[in-house]
């Protein structure tokens, strides 16, 4: 398995599925947050996430 870092836009996103890469991060899929802002992106519904990253 691949994890690429740094997903900044959705060019690269995009270029990282072409390669078959689809384990992405960076600021394009999520900013980091602070650990009392953790709660609250546990409960944000995966169709949310999903519709970033697919």
């Amino acid at each position: 398995r691949i994890l690429v870092e740094g997903v900044e836009t959705i060019e690269h996103q995009r270029l990282m599925q072409q390669y078959g890469i689809h384990q992405l991060q960076g600021y394009y899929l999520g900013r980091p947050a602070a650990p009392d802002q953790l709660q609250t992106l546990n409960v944000v519904p995966f169709d949310i996430l999903k519709s970033r990253i697919c």
